[in-house]
């Protein structure tokens, strides 16, 4: 784990803080020191005591061992020695004793070689140089008695004194076991004590580094988690905790607070394409109802006009058929007026039925004229709704501009919020997410704005088209006023012929020619009246075709602007 250190302060007044890592470093390397110190001393006293043990088996016990045997050899040979010199001369059990006296005293000198090594400086070695000193008299004696044949022995002094130089060999190894013994207790004991006092003081110490770490970086860390839930939960008013800090909680703080700051610079943008979506939606309504009323008014406008085309076309067929029989009757008339005066009176009737006619045909005139009055009027609303829907439709394109302007502005800040997400790191992942999201929803407001232009563009094309389309179906209106117009004049010119007509015959006093002559312009009349009824006629088909194409195109624009 690799510590960290903050430096802070001036340069005569520094203050250091110490990191989460170094801290842990700091309380695990306290916590290793302390154990290893007291590994390293129970290593030593266990070494101790294992070199007491050491000192017991290999010197303690085989001093012990040796000079006991010097004891059993000394008491063996002076037993044999004793024995043999009670034992008769030359018998078996005298030569038997003797070598039994002989081999314990050769015992006896295994043991002292055997025994040298072991021999402590001071004390037992003194003790040992006297052995040394008593052994070979006593031995000699007792070689001395073995070889005679009488029952003398060595004098007692002789074997006293080296077995009492061997029994306290014996008691100073017994002491000095004793004392090994009780120093072996005491390193244990002591071993114990402390071993339990350095447990007790590892723990006491691992308690505090506990508490140390819980107090400083486990208590932080969970408020800061709490905190981090807060905000998940998008609280924003919770006070981030541990700001200010030196260390890496300090700094997971202050990146918690970029990441509470943008939250809120995330829920205010939030707010404000909310506040943007109802006022887009609310043009959209808006939008609908004036395509919904520009559908109601141009379709009722486009049915009018259709209407009047049908009736003026059935009103310019039967023009047509009225100037038909007029010409056929004012033909009638003029041969009838060169054959014979005397169809003065059938004249005067064809004349009456000839003011009735011209009657009937003014009065399909004046209708008609009053038709196309009604029809230029419509198709003047017509050209001011389509204006009008045409004036709507910049404004929505405006409209969709901004739309376009917002979503590129959304986007910009989408890139901001995620640069400054991947300045905060792993803390910034989740809002990382929010505002790759909020991204892609401002590239397919981008998009979807475009696909809008366009088909507002459509549109206007459209709506342009209609108006052109208005305006050829005006001037068409305009030539069949014009048309309806010369009809009208030359109908009072028949109506004014007729009615001198039936004054000549009822007078009787215009002679024949007149009658004929009045006759052939009613004639020409009636076939200026023919051939503007079939001008009315074909105006009439015009314009029934101009209302057909402008109903189709106004379907058309609709669609457009509902599939918008």
């Amino acid at each position: 784990m690799q510590a960290s250190i903050v430096r802070t302060g001036s340069v005569h007044g520094q203050r250091f803080v110490f990191g989460l890592g170094a801290k842990l470093t700091a309380g695990f390397l306290t916590l290793t020191v302390l154990s290893l110190a007291l590994g390293l001393f129970e290593l030593d006293r266990m070494s101790s005591i294992n070199a007491g043990n050491v000192a017991l088996q290999d010197n303690l016990v085989p001093s012990m061992k040796w000079p006991a045997r010097l004891v059993i050899g000394l008491e063996d040979s002076r037993r044999y020695e004793l024995r043999s010199a009670r034992d008769p001369a030359g018998s078996a059990e005298r030569t038997a004793d003797a070598a039994g006296a002989r081999e314990a005293m050769a015992a006896v000198e295994a043991s002292r070689h055997s025994m040298e090594p072991f021999i402590d400086a001071g004390e037992e070695r003194a003790a040992y140089a006297e052995f040394d000193r008593a052994w070979p008299i006593y031995r000699a004696a007792a070689e001395a008695s073995l070889a005679q044949t009488g029952t003398a022995v060595a004098p007692p002094v002789a074997f006293e004194t080296p077995l009492g130089l061997a029994k306290s060999d014996i008691e100073y190894n017994d002491r000095m076991m004793h004392s090994a013994g009780q120093l072996g207790r005491g390193l244990y004991e002591d071993t114990r004590m402390l071993s339990i006092g350095g447990v007790i003081a590892v723990l006491l110490l691992s308690l505090l580094v506990a508490f140390i770490l819980i107090r400083h970086i486990s208590r932080p860390i969970s408020a800061m988690t709490a905190a981090m839930r807060r905000l998940a939960d998008r609280d924003g008013s919770i006070e981030v905790p541990s700001l200010g800090r030196g260390d890496e909680i300090g700094g997971m703080a202050a990146a918690v607070q970029v990441f509470k700051d943008n939250m809120i610079s995330a829920d205010a943008a939030a707010s404000e394409q909310d506040r943007e979506r109802q006022a887009v939606a609310q043009r959209t309504a808006r939008v609908e109802q004036l395509v919904g009323d520009f559908e109601r008014q141009i379709g009722g406008t486009v049915s009018a006009l259709a209407a009047a085309s049908t009736e003026m076309e059935a009103t310019a067929r039967s023009m047509s058929g009225n100037a038909e029989q007029t010409d056929r009757q004012a033909t009638a008339v003029s041969r009838a007026a060169q054959s014979s005066d005397a169809g003065v009176q059938t004249v005067a009737a064809a004349s009456e039925e000839l003011a009735s006619s011209i009657s009937e045909i003014n009065r399909q005139v004046s209708a008609s004229a009053s038709l196309t009055a009604k029809v230029v009027h419509s198709i003047r609303q017509t050209d001011t709704t389509v204006r009008a829907l045409a004036e709507a439709a910049a404004r929505i394109g405006q409209v969709v501009d901004l739309i376009n302007n917002i979503a590129s502005q959304t986007n910009l800040l989408a890139l901001n919020a995620t640069i400054e997400a991947a300045r905060a790191g792993d803390a910034g992942k989740g809002f990382a997410v929010v505002a790759s999201e909020v991204k892609n929803l401002a590239q397919q407001t981008a998009k979807a704005t475009g696909d809008i232009g366009g088909q507002i563009a459509q549109v206007q094309q459209a709506t342009h088209g209609a108006v052109e389309a208005i305006k050829e179906i005006a001037i068409l209106i305009e030539e069949v006023g014009a048309i309806t117009t010369s009809i009208a004049a030359a109908v009072e010119q028949q109506g004014a012929a007729t009615g001198e007509i039936a004054r000549n015959v009822q007078e009787t006093a215009v002679s024949t020619r007149t009658v004929t002559d009045n006759i052939a312009g009613v004639s020409r009349a009636a076939n200026e009246t023919g051939a503007s009824a079939g001008q009315v006629l074909d105006a009439a088909g015009g314009l029934s075709r101009q209302a057909e194409t402008l109903s189709s195109e106004v379907a058309s624009f609709l669609t457009s602007v509902r599939a918008a």
